[in-house]
């Protein structure tokens, strides 16, 4: 192999690895981004933040696009159909600390399509430019406190189309490139599909051979292999990951994990080409099996055992708990928990106990016993042995 070096430009900001973590409501916030920030990942995404709260200054709004040092690249995404409201708003995320843009055009929500919303751009070709159009104008002229230059990428989200077969994402990502959009992120579903389904990753590979700016390839990224496999079917500039990675913030890195040993530049995939062709024998053109095994093996070191896991539950708990309060943490942690205890035997009974936790303690003493429970075979504690039992 040439070269480990993977990574992309968007607009002036280099990124230094294609995986990235998708923005999911109620996810993403600070503590769930410093945790994947410290596994590894490329660029993160806040959560969703609609324009008119934003720009209205709510509290909630702005504590979800402020952005730390610590936690860098972030992109903030946000939604809404005025070019000059988004406009604002792209002002306000900027100002908070955001290194990228995000135009949300792919939100299948009911309640935000009827707005005009979210996915609803992609039917509306001409006010998804003059919303892309005014958010790049007042990004292009803004500098951050400390930068050289003035200037913030603006990136988009959209989907395949609205239903079936229809396919309006290769010629909206062409209209987007022309208003100086700096890369496209294409889930690979409709709107009508929203979350089921599989993603049609041909439509990621046709966006890509209509557009010279990063495509980044989301849809059904659920196993560490699935992020290479995407970029070899379809040609896109990067990964992004959603649904895969909660309770695993670690997956974000095991996905990487795999395009790190395949050191996927365009030199290494050629040298792989011509191998593949016996052009270039030699001891330095291994199969591309031999790589594929390599990367499995450091995928797999990243995976954490149960104990690690359990301990990452009590780190992110504890992160929420700092940003949010107690009792915001703890609502938040009933649905992280029951995704960090997934996978052993015995643990509903350890997810219905999360649902009725109210405090920091209780939920340190259940990650406490689970790991207890997995360490004695996977069995759940009884009820009756449950320290933590409903008192008569």
């Amino acid at each position: 192999m040439q070269s480990s070096k993977v990574g992309l430009w968007i607009g002036g900001l280099w990124i230094d690895a294609p995986v990235f973590m998708a923005p999911m409501a109620g996810i993403t916030d600070r503590a769930f981004r410093l945790l994947v920030r410290e596994f590894g990942c490329g660029l993160l995404y806040t959560e969703m933040v609609a324009a008119r709260p934003l720009v209205k200054g709510d509290p909630y709004a702005l504590a979800a696009v402020r952005v730390s040092s610590d936690e860098r690249p972030v992109a903030a995404q946000i939604l809404g159909a005025d070019p000059e409201l988004m406009a604002d708003a792209a002002e306000v995320a900027l100002e908070q600390g955001a290194d990228v843009l995000d135009i949300n055009m792919g939100c299948p929500v009911k309640k935000v399509v009827k707005k005009g919303e979210g996915a609803a751009l992609m039917c509306d070709f001409e006010r998804a430019c003059a919303v892309a159009r005014a958010v790049v104008r007042r990004a292009s002229s803004f500098k951050a406190k400390g930068a050289q230059a003035m200037g913030v990428p603006v990136t988009v989200k959209i989907r395949k189309g609205w239903e079936g077969t229809q396919e309006l994402a290769p010629e909206l990502a062409v209209r987007l490139e022309a208003e100086g959009i700096a890369a496209i992120t294409v889930h690979g579903r409709t709107v009508e599909q929203g979350y089921s389904g599989r993603a049609d990753w041909g439509t990621i590979k046709r966006v890509k051979e209509r557009v010279r700016i990063p495509v980044v390839g989301n849809g059904d990224i659920l196993t560490p292999k699935d992020g290479i496999k995407m970029i070899e079917e379809t040609g896109c500039d990067a990964v992004m990951v959603g649904r895969a990675a909660l309770g695993r913030p670690w997956f974000p890195a095991q996905v990487l994990a795999y395009l790190k040993v395949m050191a996927y530049t365009q030199s290494t995939h050629t040298q792989l080409a011509a191998c593949a062709k016996g052009n270039e024998p030699g001891p330095q053109c291994a199969r591309r099996e031999d790589f594929l095994e390599a990367a499995c093996r450091q995928s797999a070191r990243l995976e954490p055992s149960f104990s690690e896991r359990m301990g990452i539950a009590k780190r992110h708990l504890d992160l929420l708990v700092s940003e949010k309060g107690e009792k915001t943490a703890c609502l938040l942690m009933r649905s992280h928990g029951a995704w960090y205890l997934r996978g052993f035997a015995g643990a509903a009974e350890f997810r219905r106990r999360l649902q009725q936790a109210s405090t920091r303690k209780e939920f340190e003493q259940l990650f406490s016993l689970a790991e207890a429970a997995v360490t004695a075979g996977g069995r759940c504690l009884s009820r009756k042995e449950h320290p933590c039992r409903d008192q008569d």
